[in-house]
């Protein structure tokens, strides 16, 4: 048997079909691999699919052994222990199918074993609940794949719907979701079990279970701290300056009033939220008492939108009192008790009301329904299961005095779990907040500028579900699988075709490409492993912060997997060179493949190839070469080795050709200097209309449209052959970004020769938080004083375009800016 026709998988092939039915090419289309249609289709197609009918009939009615497939399957065992995702690219969709297939079938005997060492008294129990699964699981894939077509049968009591649709329209092969995950923590699972999906649905989202607030938030603990975890209504009692008798019953007519309409009687959770309404409607108007009333009052306004600040009419006279539910603890209220956790995951609070609400929010349904949703929740789920000692259904629901005891105990696990190795729950909500702005940037862009947290529930409800552990994608993109590729946790394994070559991003978590369907044209492997070789990809973050060499397997990882005595050795041979030759001739001629090398070199002759024994291609590991003339210091390792006394010559030839050209410039710019030292000084220009003040235009600023602009100058380094960089820095003032970044950044598209940079947090200054910049090469022997002039213009002019633009109240001076101007030029003058 030759494998010509399956190299890749042994379902059924695309030419079986009409052409251009699936979407994808024969066994050897295109490429000019092959001249007629037989041998594009590969000449013992007829015989490996009888093998292949046999083997499902026969044997069992799962993939056939593939020696190629079963070789990449077993090497990426190791992500559902590590958790290091992995894309795989394939070009046909039956490779699709089948690699997932077997991928989940690991996956399977790998959460059994792992659910039986996390619970080893239920052994037993967990034998019996993976035995139903497996049934299941045959009358799930009892499907004519051996007719190449998936045909639906009669579903069974317990199982989840057989295509899977979410609100935006995607839909999903519905054999690309038959695991024991899907099943068992999404899906009905088996009766009269205490199912991870019977655990999720009917207790912690059941609005009268005891676990329904286990993902919300004690707003009064989160406000006042420890002081409000004993006794909460006499710490509100204390930081509103209230009797604490009429503070409750205040409490209870306005949470009252929040259920007002209400029929029957109202569920658990509707009372807490109408008390943690009330609560922070109680702490907002303090303002004389109460340092954050601002902060409750911004929460209030984002959690609970349009919550009336006085109640109207008398609530219900049964109302609860308030004190057990403003005691009821949380899992962030439990976290925010250990500096451990909270510092994990919530490692800063933004300045500003409004922005300190949407982070909270943000971040806490982020990983609230991470932990729900993802991996994490097989965590959770094991501990309450133990906590509870059995399977049975019915001790979940005698077990509401746990809810206390399970808060303490996952909170104790993810402590432990901190810093630890591996496909962890700590390791999934971890990855969420250290990336938290990143994840967000990309897949919830629209979470920032949300106006109440039910609408970023709603988003990350819809993006975030039906989560499975390997994913397939072909025929087109599926929006929902590629942002959860793009966040911790599951899809750990994503096998597409090249639906996903171009345009997607998915580089946040993954450091591994597998081309396991090869394309003949190097651009493309180029451009697949792109996906997930670009600037702030774990790769990236991972290797910037080392301090020591790289080793191997710390870098980003492409596979280019082959069977070794077949045929496919020489196609891949031949690509290899190919690959190589483009990267070269990339640096070369801006070409891509040489003049002539396209057309038939892709075809393979194989007496020819054989005879000449071709093997492996080493890849390129040397410097490549290019046509710019480069000079040769730059290619030296490390950082050149300069003389003190040679370096302190260099840096005084900078600076006193710096002084030299600002002696001239000021023949040219009307410049006050406040301080004139000479590696960093400070100063203020002047404008009228479209252009700066000569020196001898002495109008005051305010009068006929001249305005002012403060700014610092200093020049740092003198690098090779002695030339240093001279930066000019404008403060504007502080501004939202959050109201304030799309003008920014359409103005940044006007500017030229100016940059508008935002000021983190972390530098400490409390003027400003928006500046511009800009800066030139300074060399000692060529740099002209009309360089200088030409960076004064665009960076002050820019930046009182952009004062004017956002902050349009005042003319801001020098002495506004000055005490945080001298904080960074002493910066510059340490550095």
């Amino acid at each position: 048997m030759g494998m010509l026709a399956s190299f890749e998988s042994f379902g059924q092939t695309a030419r079986k079909k009409k052409r251009g039915a699936s979407g994808e090419d024969g066994n050897f289309e295109g490429s000019d691999q092959a001249e007629t249609d037989a041998e594009k289709e590969g000449a013992d197609v007829g015989v490996i699919e009888g093998l292949r009918k046999s083997y499902f009939k026969h044997v069992a009615p799962r993939p056939m052994p593939h020696p190629k497939m079963d070789c990449v399957v077993d090497s990426l065992r190791a992500v559902f222990e590590d958790g290091q995702k992995a894309l795989v690219f394939v070009r046909r969709i039956a490779s699709v199918r089948e690699l997932g297939d077997k991928l989940r079938d690991h996956y399977d005997a790998w959460i059994e074993e792992t659910l039986c060492c996390e619970l080893p008294d239920m052994r037993a129990e967990l034998g019996k609940v993976f035995d139903d699964y497996r049934t299941w699981r045959r009358s799930r894939m009892g499907i004519s794949r051996v007719e190449g077509e998936v045909v639906p049968v009669e579903e069974d009591d317990g199982a989840a719907p057989r295509i899977a649709t979410d609100e935006s329209g995607d839909v999903d092969d519905p054999d690309d979701d038959v695991t024991f995950f899907s099943w068992f923590f999404r899906g009905e699972g088996p009766e009269k079990r205490f199912s991870g999906a019977s655990f999720r649905n009917n207790q912690l989202q059941g609005d009268s279970s005891p676990f329904g607030t286990f993902f919300e938030e004690n707003y009064v603990i989160l406000l006042l701290g420890a002081a409000a975890d004993e006794d909460p209504l006499g710490a509100l009692s204390r930081a509103t300056e209230q009797d604490r008798a009429s503070l409750s019953e205040r409490l209870r007519q306005l949470a009252a009033a929040k259920v007002q309409g209400r029929r029957g009687e109202i569920p658990r959770r509707a009372i807490f939220e109408a008390y943690q309404a009330a609560a922070l409607v109680v702490l907002a108007g303090a303002r004389r008492s109460f340092k954050r009333w601002a902060d409750a009052e911004a929460l209030l306004d984002l959690r609970f939108p349009g919550t009336k600040r006085e109640s109207d009419r008398m609530g219900r006279s049964s109302f609860p009192d308030p004190d057990e539910y403003l005691k009821i603890q949380t899992f962030f209220s439990e976290v925010q008790r250990r500096p451990a956790l909270a510092q994990v995951f919530f490692p800063r609070a933004p300045d500003g009301p409004a922005k300190f609400a949407l982070d909270r929010e943000l971040r806490r349904e982020l990983l609230s329904h991470t932990a729900r949703l993802g991996h994490a929740f097989i965590t959770l789920w094991a501990l309450a299961a133990e906590m509870l000692g059995s399977l049975e259904a019915r001790r979940a629901e005698r077990g509401h005095d746990i809810v206390s005891r399970l808060l303490k105990k996952y909170c104790d696990r993810l402590a432990s779990e901190i810093g630890r190795g591996g496909l962890t729950a700590m390791y999934e909500l971890s990855s969420v907040s250290q990336n938290f702005d990143e994840i967000v940037r990309l897949n919830f862009p629209e979470a920032k500028r949300a106006k109440d947290t039910a609408s970023i529930r709603k988003e990350l409800r819809k993006e975030l579900s039906a989560q499975r552990p390997v994913a397939g994608m072909f025929g087109g993109v599926t929006p929902r699988i590629v942002k959860q590729f793009r966040m911790p946790g599951y899809p750990l394994v994503l096998v597409s075709t090249d639906v996903v070559k171009e345009g997607e991003d998915l580089h946040t978590f993954c450091s591994k490409v597998i081309h396991y369907g090869i394309a003949w044209n190097p651009s493309e492997m180029e451009q697949r492993t792109g996906r997930i070789d670009r600037i702030g990809s774990a790769t990236h973050r991972r290797l910037g912060a080392l301090e020591r060499p790289v080793r191997a397997d710390e870098k980003l990882e492409a596979q280019y997997p082959y069977l070794g005595e077949t045929v496919e050795r020489l196609q891949m041979a031949r690509l290899f060179r190919k690959m190589n030759r483009f990267v070269r001739t990339m640096h070369l001629s801006f070409g891509g493949e040489e003049l002539g090398s396209r057309g038939r070199e892709s075809a393979v002759h194989v007496d020819q190839a054989f005879a000449g024994d071709e093997r492996d291609t080493a890849p390129i590991e040397g410097l490549l070469e290019t046509k710019f003339e480069i000079d040769e210091k730059l290619l030296l390792r490390g950082a050149q080795k300069i003389e003190p006394r040679e370096r302190q010559e260099r840096a005084e030839a900078c600076v006193d050709r710096l002084s030299a050209l600002l002696e001239s410039l000021g023949k040219r710019i009307r410049i006050d200097w406040h301080d004139e030292k000479r590696e960093a000084r400070v100063g203020t220009t002047y404008r009228q209309g479209p252009r700066l003040l000569g020196p001898r235009d002495g109008a005051v600023p305010g009068e006929n449209g001249v305005r002012l602009q403060p700014f610092l100058l200093y020049v740092e380094g003198a690098p090779i052959e002695g030339r240093a960089l001279v930066h000019l820095t404008s403060p504007v003032g502080k501004i939202s970004e959050d109201t304030a970044l799309a003008e920014l950044l359409q103005h940044q598209e006007e500017s030229l020769g100016a940059r508008i940079c935002l000021v983190t947090e972390k530098e400490g200054l409390q003027s400003y938080t928006v500046t511009v910049e800009g800066d030139i090469l300074l060399d000692p022997a060529t740099t002209e004083v009309e360089e200088l002039c030409d960076l004064f213009a665009a960076v002050a002019l820019c930046a009182d375009d952009v004062e004017q633009m956002l902050l349009p109240d005042a003319d801001r001076e020098y002495r506004t800016f000055e005490e945080d101007l001298k904080k960074e030029r002493a910066t510059v003058r340490d550095g």
